[in-house]
């Protein structure tokens, strides 16, 4: 079985992303100025058809939160821009050269000063943003919105806003394979600070628990087009056994993996063992996985000092390739032929706020994910992921 990267793997054919969708509840304080940080992120995202933000992200916070889960509608998740047509000579599925990671900013202009800090027991005013979420769900989208065929497998409850789900990916040409169960559809609380920095979350994502390896395989052998994937990528909000399940089936696509939290990393070690032994017998192993090196330490089970170090211990556990985020601090990636490529995310301008920051290691993964797909050198892909995070999280300050 080849891997993305290898010359005779398939080109342009579908990615299988499995794992979670909801819905993400975002909130975040007002400045002192009384507008949200990052506000404009509460608009309309680019590309969006949803006609703009929900008249609940506009009101205080516990109002929205109210009318947000009975009836608001979405806004998208940030996703990448639609390559530009090839030159001739190009390869017709190759992705166009990575955007610039540096160069002339806007204008500065003062930012508004941020309200008091988060602390527990605070009770701030600010805005409160709806919109589909989870991990496997936004790479997806993202990969759609590259021009990849992209599907998602995920199990949703039978209640109405699944079905806004299905409509809501089915406009963003994603194949929606969503089973539904008795339980209701998730929903992913997040508080952030105004400046963007997430300070807690609370994940009720029972769809997840309910894709046991006897339903994962049912709800694959029934997905059309899977067994010919490109790529399967599974996350893990996903439970051990079905990630461990899915790396020990002999027939199958080249597997990537995504930690998706510190708390959840550690659900990806039978599956990355599975990978290890694959690697010395000639089987099917994990091609890539993806981590920010909090997770990467929780897979470990030791601290790392920096992403290097965090992709060679990914791929000592298994992992074919590893690719690292560190935040602010360079990321790094390390492949099965012992290329490896270390860049430094470039920091956001003085004159700049970050976006909700929910959502940005996602698209950081599928830009990496579809430029590899493309047969993109290691550093090429990553300098393409780490623009699309900083496309998602910086936005000039009002």
């Amino acid at each position: 079985m080849p891997r993305p990267d290898q010359p005779d793997a398939p080109r342009g054919a579908l990615t299988l992303c499995i794992g979670a969708a909801h819905w993400d509840l975002i909130g975040r304080p007002e400045t002192s100025a009384g507008a949200a940080g990052g506000d404009a992120a509460l608009g309309p995202a680019a590309g969006d058809h949803s006609g703009g933000a929900s008249n609940a992200a506009r009101r205080p916070a516990a109002d929205a939160a109210r009318d947000a889960l009975l009836h608001a509608r979405p806004d998208a998740p940030r996703a990448l821009p639609p390559a530009p047509p090839a030159a001739p000579d190009a390869r017709p599925d190759a992705p166009d050269a990575p955007p610039a990671l540096s160069g002339a900013r806007p204008e500065a202009r003062p930012e508004a000063p941020l309200a008091a800090p988060l602390a527990p027991g605070a009770d701030l005013p600010g805005r409160v943003l709806r919109r589909p979420g989870g991990v496997a769900l936004n790479i997806a989208v993202a990969l759609a919105a590259q021009g990849r065929p992209a599907a998602l497998l995920a199990a949703v409850g039978r209640d109405a806003p699944a079905d806004e789900l299905e409509r809501w990916l089915a406009a963003r040409a994603v194949a929606a394979h969503l089973a539904r169960t008795d339980a209701p559809t998730g929903v992913y609380l997040a508080i952030e600070d105004a400046r963007g920095a997430l300070f807690a979350a609370v994940a009720d994502l029972p769809g997840c628990a309910a894709l046991t390896p006897e339903a994962l395989a049912a709800a694959i052998a029934a997905a059309p087009g899977a067994t010919g994937a490109a790529c399967w990528l599974a996350e893990a909000n996903l439970p051990a056994d079905s990630l461990a399940a899915l790396a020990r089936r002999a027939a199958r696509p080249p597997l990537a993996l995504v930690a998706a939290s510190p708390a959840k990393a550690a659900r990806l070690r039978a599956a990355l063992a599975q990978g290890l032994r694959a690697r010395r017998t000639g089987g099917a192993g994990v091609w890539l996985v993806s981590a920010n090196r909090a997770e990467a330490e929780a897979l470990a089970g030791r601290p790392l000092a920096d992403a290097p170090e965090a992709a060679r211990a990914l791929r000592d556990m298994g992992a074919d390739e590893a690719l690292v985020t560190d935040g602010p601090r360079a990321a790094a990636v390390l492949t099965a032929a012992g290329e490896s490529a270390s860049l430094t995310p470039p920091p956001l301008g003085h004159d700049r706020r970050a976006r909700l920051v929910t959502g940005a290691g996602d698209a950081l993964t599928a830009a990496y994910v579809h430029a590899r797909l493309c047969a993109e050198p290691p550093d090429r892909a990553l300098a393409r992921g780490l623009a699309a995070a900083r496309a998602l999280l910086e936005e000039t300050a009002p």
